[in-house]
């Protein structure tokens, strides 16, 4: 699996990239055998002005399927990595066992229903 970590935001700290790659590789390692590609792409919207405005968008060129890309948005770099990462995470364990949000969703109203 390679990593590679695009920035378009100013105020990072150098060793982001470092900290970056490492998140992700520890993030996806359950998955290192399926992906070919980590890209990850952080970008602030609105510049120096603050708020919640830094993007985090990770794409996953998998072996075998479709790419997959998920993205967060927070007030710092770190938090939206995080929440992307998070959000890949849940589609790769959801492509993996065969079910998405709906066959999951079924499944737990079924077993609602059938309690009652």
């Amino acid at each position: 699996m390679k990593t590679q970590i695009v920035t378009r935001h100013d105020g990072l700290p150098p060793k982001f990239r470092e900290r970056s790659t490492a998140v992700v590789e520890r993030g996806l390692r359950r998955f290192r055998s399926r992906l070919r590609r980590v890209r990850v792409v952080v970008v602030d919207e609105n510049g120096p002005r603050g708020g919640v405005d830094t993007r985090c968008r990770v794409m996953l060129e998998t072996r075998h399927g479709r790419p997959i890309v998920t993205q967060g948005l927070a007030s710092n770099a770190h938090a939206a990595l995080r929440l992307a990462l998070d959000r890949a995470r849940a589609r790769l364990r959801g492509r993996r066992l065969g079910t998405g949000f709906a066959a999951a969703r079924a499944a737990r109203r079924q077993a609602w229903e059938g309690a009652s």
